[in-house]
């Protein structure tokens, strides 16, 4: 979930995702006037062709399905499904931990950024080749369909007779749950909390609760050899340099949680090793897309692992008329914001290029996957930032994403 980020190009215009964060600095990517972010462009139509507007239905509203729906708004009937009323600013989680102020800046309602959109407020019950199906039946025509639901961390087992976990256990996909957890922490003092996961998000999960709770012992359960450690050897090196500095944090490295127990709330690694004495657990791994909701009629939308199939158009390989982005999709990428951004991009302008020709030989927009620069916060005064040109770190990095990025302000 980390935002990365290039700042070279000039910004598209046609789009507010893209502003200039503090000092002037893109936080969002951009391309040559007259390219697609990530795409490939072919001359076509702008406009759909007169007549009725088509119905879009889009599933999710996070970064992706969000996008998606603003740059659809003016051409389609537009209906947006999202579990809450509001955008949520996912990439900011962990800092919604340590900073109840954070909660507010952190969320946008959906009619704010797209006032002509539907929001239906609720859940996905199943999904045909037609039309969706809500969990209060309310039934969902589409001419065309974006699936845009997003992703979680799975559970954890739990181990032991009541089979329910005796402490808090927190998905940093779930914000209510973060807000909630940030008032517990803030009240308390001393005590301890585990940190599952030694990748972008366990990194800086940990580094937060190190830094603002210092009364508080942090362990960080990875089952790499170090944190990032599907990253390079000097981001690695950075992040153990910070945390060295961090006195209260456990780093438990070539481990991995299978379970709670129910009697203790104690942590259970892979070795046999109890983590005791623990307030909450903060999930940071096991990476898995929500797509429960296709399996029930549509599974052949997806692959083994649940992720929706799609072509270099984004456009379901089994349904042409259905499109995936953000982290549902089976490209294999890196699952970050900016990258759900030139998904959207590349998805709304197939849409419309679908609807305004009716030539069945149209050249739609291509997304090309490609490595991103990341910028992984270490608290609040440093960073590391990973990208095809090396290992960057430091206080300038951190500014620059503290002072655009970790609000609703990216929509």
């Amino acid at each position: 979930f980390a935002l990365a980020w290039n700042n070279s190009g000039s910004e598209p215009r046609q789009h507010p995702f893209f502003r200039q964060g503090g000092s002037g600095f893109p936080m969002w990517p951009s391309m040559p006037s007259g390219r697609s972010w990530g795409a490939q462009r072919t001359q076509h139509a702008t406009t759909p062709q007169p007549g009725p507007k088509k119905n879009v239905v889009i599933v999710g509203g996070g970064f992706a399905g969000g996008s998606t729906a603003m740059q659809l708004q003016d051409h389609f009937n537009v209906t947006l499904v999202d579990k809450r009323p509001y955008f949520e600013n996912v990439t900011a989680h962990y800092r919604v931990l340590s900073d109840g102020n954070m909660v507010a800046r952190n969320r946008l309602d959906h009619s704010n950024y797209a006032p002509s959109v539907d929001v239906q407020v609720g859940s996905v019950e199943r999904i045909s080749q037609d039309h969706v199906l809500l969990e209060d039946n309310t039934v969902l025509p589409f001419d065309y369909l974006v699936i845009a639901s997003g992703s979680h961390y799975r559970s954890l087992p739990v181990l032991g007779s009541s089979g329910t976990p005796p402490i808090p256990v927190v998905s940093l996909t779930d914000g209510v749950a973060c807000e909630m957890e940030q008032q517990r922490l803030a009240s308390t003092n001393g005590g301890a909390v585990a940190v599952a996961g030694g990748g972008a998000s366990g990194v800086e999960v940990a580094a937060e609760l190190a830094e603002a709770y210092p009364g508080k012992t942090v362990h960080l359960i990875t089952s790499g050899h170090a944190p990032l450690a599907n990253m390079s050897k000097e981001a690695q090196a950075e992040v153990e340099r910070h945390f060295s500095t961090l006195k209260n944090l456990h780093m438990w490295p070539h481990e991995r949680v299978v379970g709670i127990d129910s009697d203790d709330g104690s942590v259970i690694t892979k070795t046999g090793k109890k983590i005791t004495g623990l307030s909450s657990v903060f999930l940071c791994v096991g990476f898995q897309p929500n797509t429960e909701f296709v399996k029930e009629d549509m599974s052949h939308l997806l692959d083994n692992r649940g992720f929706v199939k799609v072509n270099q158009h984004l456009q379901s390989t089994e349904q042409s008329n259905v499109f995936a982005v953000g982290d549902v999709t089976n490209i294999q990428e890196s699952k970050l914001a900016q990258n759900a951004f030139r998904h959207a991009a590349v998805a709304a302008r197939n849409i419309i290029t679908l609807e305004s020709s009716r030539n069945l030989t149209t050249t739609l927009r291509t997304y090309t996957p490609a490595e991103r620069k990341v910028c992984i916060m270490l608290g609040r005064s440093n960073s590391v930032v990973v990208g095809p040109t090396g290992v960057e770190s430091g206080l300038q990095w951190a500014k620059r994403k503290q002072g655009f990025a970790l609000s609703a302000n990216v929509l």
